[in-house]
């Protein structure tokens, strides 16, 4: 089974690779990242594909989460 992850506060995505090498099988299927830079840089990751590829979201407070209600196995904040 892998488990769907959803981050909030993602920074630079410590907890996706820390879960990627401690060898527990997730996916992320969203980034919540205010932080310019930080988005940035999760981008850059996708794009080389250090990072599963993900949507992100610039603002906590809006996040609607309803839409990954029961779809998400994994919150990281």
């Amino acid at each position: 089974m892998v488990l769907r992850a959803l981050h909030l506060c993602s920074g630079y995505a410590g907890f996706e690779l820390a879960i990627r090498l401690a060898g527990v099988p997730a996916r992320t299927v969203a980034h919540v990242e205010r932080d310019a830079y930080a988005a940035a840089t999760l981008v850059a990751r996708m794009e080389d594909a250090t990072l599963d590829r993900a949507p992100v979201w610039s603002d906590l407070a809006t996040f609607d989460a309803g839409p990954w209600a029961g779809r998400v196995d994994l919150i990281t904040a």
